[in-house]
């Protein structure tokens, strides 16, 4: 049996159109959020700045204790009478964690505050991932159920929350850490909000052979994996942090937003592709076919870009662009797409628990590198990075092949 899916929106190559839509202008969206940001803020300050925004994406799957990636798949099993369960569960382990993830990122926070302090900035950060972490609900929730053009929808509103600091940064002309927070926050909370009022509550047939029931013990054996990636790009900026400053920071952020903006927009392209993906309707080697040519465009056009204008809009004159260590984050960028082609495959599968330690392996391994090291340049730090992600590509690749076998 089969669903019907409700409304013009959702059929056809329509759903796709408009997600390279929303795609493209949330391109835009980071772009002149980058260009905002380094106008009014010191690269201290930027690099700051960025530690929290690479934080507030891993805290969000810390809070729901991995259950985030089981809700498309319940969703597109159970249909619509899952909503409420998936609600409920979401709603209850975010209240749960949110105490405990509080007091991680005040440690975390404390060693790299500046004048501003810290713990103001990590209440922010963690509602920020709070309301993230549910807004992540609805949307994996109405993908799940067919509705993807209502899911990139949500993803928009949650990734372009970034942005809510601009207006008020422009007509005033200042702008420091807490209140780039503070707005951002904001804006995270009405996402969350708005998320939840266009989650499309009409009947869907269940469709799909695929598992119906959350399992909390799912949701913490991948745990790893669902950080892993996030908590790498955390983790190497924080440690550039310790080892040399955070100004440090700062440059290699700044090599890392074109990178970072085109795996942002191709994965949402990429979300066109997930249902069919997970039930292996389609090869993952289809949808990089119309992905990965985003990427590098965006890549590459922003990188020029950057290139040229960083020198002229940036605060004091006093930021760089390296671009060796931009070209690397991006072959970085691409494994990373590859990775994402392959996710929604194993979870399909239900072994993704089954590259858990390779995430163990990368996190300690580089932190012992990095620490032993002590690079005082960025090249290190981001092909180090770029060889975890390599690694971590294929030993997914190669559970997938084990568990199709």
């Amino acid at each position: 049996m089969t669903a019907t899916l409700p409304g013009a929106l959702e059929r056809g190559r329509l759903p796709m159109v408009l997600s390279m839509v929303m795609s493209a202008a949330l391109a835009v969206i980071t772009a002149l959020r980058f260009v905002v940001l380094v106008q009014f803020l010191t690269p201290d300050d930027y690099g700051r700045i960025n530690i929290f925004a690479t934080l507030t994406s891993v805290v969000p799957l810390l809070m729901s204790l991995g259950m985030s990636v089981q809700y498309q798949r319940v969703a597109r099993a159970a249909g619509s009478k899952s909503l409420r369960t998936l609600t409920r569960t979401a709603l209850v382990v975010n209240a749960l964690t949110t105490l405990p993830t509080f007091v991680i990122v005040l440690l975390i926070a404390h060693p790299l505050s500046g004048p501003e302090g810290y713990v103001l900035p990590a209440i922010l950060a963690v509602v920020i991932s709070a309301a993230t972490s549910i807004a992540t609900l609805y949307s994996q929730t109405a993908l799940g159920l067919g509705y993807r053009t209502t899911a990139s929808g949500m993803l928009f509103l949650v990734n372009a929350c970034g942005a809510v600091p601009l207006v008020p940064i422009w007509i005033s002309e200042t702008a420091s850490v807490t209140s780039v927070l503070a707005w951002w926050a904001a804006g995270a909370a009405i996402a969350c909000v708005l998320s939840r009022a266009i989650l499309p509550s009409k009947e869907m047939i269940p469709v799909d052979d695929l598992d119906p029931h959350l399992s909390y013990r799912e949701g913490i054996y991948t745990l790893p994996v669902q950080v892993g990636p996030w908590l790498i790009l955390f983790l190497v900026r924080y440690i550039i942090g310790l080892n040399i400053d955070t100004s440090a920071i700062a440059a290699f952020a700044v090599a890392s937003t074109v990178a970072d903006m085109g795996f942002l927009v191709a994965s949402a392209a990429l979300g066109f592709f997930s249902n069919r993906l997970m039930s292996n309707q389609i090869t993952p080697a289809r949808a990089l076919l119309f992905t990965t040519p985003v990427l590098l465009a965006v890549t590459a056009g922003g990188g020029a870009i950057v290139y040229l204008f960083l020198p002229i809009i940036g605060k004091g004159g006093d930021y760089e662009f390296p671009v060796a260590v931009s070209i690397i984050l991006a072959m970085l960028s691409l494994t990373r797409l590859y990775i994402s082609a392959w996710r929604p495959r194993i979870v399909g599968l239900r072994r993704l628990h089954s590259t858990s330690w390779v995430y163990f392996f990368c996190i300690g391994t580089i932190s012992v590198a990095l620490f032993t090291m002590k690079p005082a340049t960025l090249a290190p730090y981001a092909w180090i990075s770029l060889a975890a992600f390599v690694l971590i590509a294929g030993v997914q690749r190669s559970v997938v092949r084990q568990a199709e076998a």
